[in-house]
């Protein structure tokens, strides 16, 4: 059975609902940092294939977010150099851009700096990335760890290594920094709707070895949230008879959050599924990942073509639209899928918030 085969990875099997939608507008980048004004919003600009499909990890470039960042700074005031080379941690920051993430800054001796790298173990983390080409304008190196929403609440152990050199940081998690913050911070709202976040991804798809908590006891309305995305509607057009496609959020086999088409157990061998030009490639659970979304993405509309034997469709659907779906009081999802669903839309409402100030 697909579910079976899913083995816990499906988070919403949603039936497209074969009418109607309206194109919707997408987030701008932000980080978090200590007294830094807002940016001001970034203008939308046409995406293409190459940006919306999963690519893998990489450090943004300074082009590609704004300087925006909370240090934690009850983890890193006690810091001192390290004896063996000299390397000192400065700060650990807290990044919403695209992704999720921590960022750790580390003062690297000039002789330390060819072939270094940073190592960030974990509960589940185990990733390496090597040291930038130049420092930013403190001087200081920057390592961004990103985490999937099933991360939030884990401990990162950052560690600078050169040869045989190797020189540990303060265990920090996103989950710190919100507990951090107080019910009178002007970041409590955005912050915590990032842990509710974490928290119903973790209840839907599975629990980890650090449990993120719930913050606040108010209920989710349902009902409006799903009244507010009105405008977040897919769109079936169709010529021919086309093996039905089933949109779905879902965790890969990397935990990052996707859109997927699911298909039947069978389809046709001229079946083809591309996302503006590109083609994609099923996966071994016969889904087509079309795009890995994040944060600021959940409100991009992808434009899906697919192709059968003597038919042709087009889909039109945003994470947003398929969490409209979710939603509806006609919805067979679970209580928590529809508490995942409404956490991710009020995480990305409070993103847009904050943005905004």
């Amino acid at each position: 059975m697909r579910a079976e085969l899913y083995r816990g990875l499906c988070l919403l099997l949603i039936l497209i609902m074969l009418f109607t939608i309206q194109p919707a507008a997408f987030g701008e980048e932000i980080l978090f940092e200590e007294s830094v004004e807002s940016p001001e919003p970034v203008p939308e600009t046409e995406e293409t294939a190459e940006e919306l499909l999963p690519a893998p990890e990489e450090t943004l470039t300074e082009d590609e977010e704004h300087e925006l960042w909370i240090e934690n700074t009850e983890a890193y005031e006690a810091a001192e150099e390290d004896a063996a080379g000299d390397v000192r941690y400065s700060g650990c920051g807290l990044v919403l851009s695209d992704r999720i993430g921590l960022v750790f800054y580390v003062d690297v001796p000039e002789a330390l700096r060819d072939g270094a790298y940073m190592r960030f173990d974990g509960s589940g983390i185990d990733r390496r990335f090597e040291i930038p080409d130049a420092a930013d304008e403190h001087g200081l190196y920057r390592f961004i760890c990103w985490l999937s929403p099933l991360e939030l609440a884990r401990e990162i152990t950052p560690a600078f290594c050169w040869q045989e050199l190797s020189v540990p940081g303060e265990a920090t998690s996103v989950r710190s920094f919100i507990e951090a913050v107080g019910e009178d911070s002007d970041r409590y709202a955005l912050l915590t709707a990032l842990g509710n976040y974490g928290h119903y991804a973790e209840l839907c798809y599975g629990s980890t070895e650090a449990e993120m908590p719930r913050y606040g006891d108010e209920d989710y309305d349902h009902d409006a949230i799903c009244a507010a995305l009105s405008n977040q509607k897919m769109q079936w057009t169709s010529a021919g008879r086309i093996a039905q496609a089933v949109p779905l959020i879902r965790v890969d086999p990397d935990f990052r959050l996707m859109l997927s088409l699911g298909t039947p157990d069978s389809v046709a061998e001229g079946f083809e599924v591309t996302v503006y030009g590109a083609v994609i490639e099923p996966d071994e659970d016969a889904c087509y990942p079309l795009a890995a979304v994040y944060v600021n993405g959940f409100g991009t509309m992808l434009d899906v073509d697919i192709k059968d034997v003597g038919a042709h469709a087009s889909l039109k659907l945003s994470a947003l639209s398929v969490v409209r779906e979710a939603l509806d009081p006609k919805s067979s999802c679970t209580p928590e899928q529809k508490d995942f669903c409404a956490a991710l839309y009020t995480l990305y409402e409070a993103v847009r918030t904050w943005n905004a100030v």
